[in-house]
């Protein structure tokens, strides 16, 4: 029996429905927020949608969503214990694809990075018939640079072959913005026909946000909210020492700091907080789930995106910037490329020192009609065409046309010139490297 093609894939006419595998290897679905819209999206345009993941946090399920899940590795910090996590999550995501696969064609399988690696499943995949996408939502190369400090070292040169063979190998590539977009053209060797940009965005539900809480104020006049994982590059540690600034070099003992997430840092920076003395004005939480973040952001003054400037954090969308905005709530972030295509005027934006942190809040505290003029624009600029909403639009009509599914013009979800209808075909074009 020969394999199934293209041509037999099923149309808008047809009684099977097209069938979309998703790889994704460094979370569960219940805490990747972009990819369990992405899977929702495809099943309510009427698409058989099955994750692999690993397994962990707990959530609501996504209806019309096969979740497939593996035990997951255990983190590490060193190299080998990162070549040991990305080694079993490939052999077990590749076991069950391969499962998956025996229970009929796939027409489509995404795989979302980090790490660059899930080529290794694509291909063979797409060899039975399916189409491969590769959803780029980091750079790997980068992150490990900025995490380790080790630009150009044998490792960080791996990374780099890795992300390009996926380029390769993938037949359409997706990106979370114009800058990812660039590097998939430019260092991936990808024709732009082949990239669509669909960017991370909050649904245009959170702007009916929860009303605020007094009660996680802990009866502080302002607070301030950090979400993310506490790592080596998420700017925590200046934030507690800017608060100490505010506390102690403009005696507001009246503010709080909530720092919601968890992370390799966390211990790090709960000692930092009590060697500065300040342990009464900073809130750890822990990891919280989403409708308690809503409720802080809701209540709180001012957010905090703290990334580092460099090269990751100036190609990378932070979607806490994006959930901030949506919440009305002014953010003040470093100076980084695509946060201030977010943001724009809803961001204030610092050099990464804490006292210039310390003087930008102070300032904002001290200014409620700021406040809500930046919160105003925020929301604004969600709801014209940064929400989820306006994005699924072209992630679905990509996938149709990827699953040869009739009736599926592309849509342009930036503005700019959309992915032309022919452009999704069995042959890649490639741009000269």
């Amino acid at each position: 029996m020969s394999l199934p093609t293209s041509s037999s894939l099923p149309t808008s006419s047809g009684t099977a429905k097209p069938r979309v595998l998703i790889l994704l290897e460094n979370l569960p679905l219940a805490r990747d927020a972009r990819v369990t819209k992405e899977a929702r999206a495809l099943a309510e345009a009427g698409f058989d949608v099955t994750v692999v993941c690993p397994a962990g946090a707990t959530g609501d399920p996504v209806p019309g969503v096969t979740v497939r899940s593996y035990p997951a590795p255990p983190e590490g910090r060193s190299a080998v214990a990162f070549v040991l996590e990305y080694a079993w999550s490939l052999v077990a995501a590749g076991w069950l694809s391969l499962r998956e696969r025996s229970r009929g064609r796939i027409d489509v399988v995404q795989a979302c990075n980090p790490p660059d690696l899930y080529w290794l499943i694509g291909v063979p995949l797409r060899w039975a018939g399916a189409t491969f996408v590769f959803d780029h939502h980091d750079l790997c190369p980068e992150m490990f640079a900025a995490r380790r400090g080790n630009d150009g070292g044998l490792l960080h040169r791996a990374l780099l072959v890795a992300e390009r063979i996926t380029f390769a190998c993938a037949d359409h590539v997706i990106s979370t913005n114009e800058s990812l977009r660039s590097i998939a053209v430019r260092r991936g060797g990808c024709h732009p026909q082949d990239v669509t940009v669909v960017r991370n965005g909050p649904e245009l539900a959170r702007l009916d946000a929860p009303a605020a809480d007094p009660a996680l104020r802990g009866g502080s006049r302002h607070v301030a909210v950090w979400v993310g994982v506490m790592g080596v590059d998420d700017g925590v540690q200046e934030a507690i020492r800017a608060w100490a600034e505010l506390v102690a070099g403009q005696g507001r003992s009246d503010c709080l700091l909530v720092l919601i997430g968890e992370g390799e840092r966390e211990q790090e920076c709960r000692a930092l907080a009590e060697e500065l003395g300040i342990q009464r004005n900073v809130r750890f939480t822990g990891w919280l789930e989403q409708d308690e973040v809503y409720a802080y952001l809701s209540s709180a003054d001012v957010a905090l995106a703290l990334d580092p400037p460099g090269p990751r954090a100036d190609h990378s969308t932070m979607m806490k910037v994006m959930e901030y905005m949506a919440a009305g709530l002014p953010v003040i972030a470093h100076h980084i490329h695509e946060t201030k295509v977010s943001a724009g005027p809803a961001g204030r934006y610092v050099e990464p020192d804490p006292r210039a942190l310390a003087a930008a809040l102070g300032e904002l505290f001290d200014d409620e009609a700021a406040r809500r003029r930046m919160g105003a624009q925020g929301r604004r600029r969600i709801r014209d065409g940064l929400s989820w909403d306006h994005q699924k639009q072209a992630y679905v009509a990509l996938f149709r046309r990827l699953a040869r599914v009739a009736d599926s013009p592309l849509v342009d979800l930036t503005g700019h010139q959309g992915v032309p209808a022919g452009s999704v075909s069995g042959q890649r074009g490639r741009a000269e490297a």
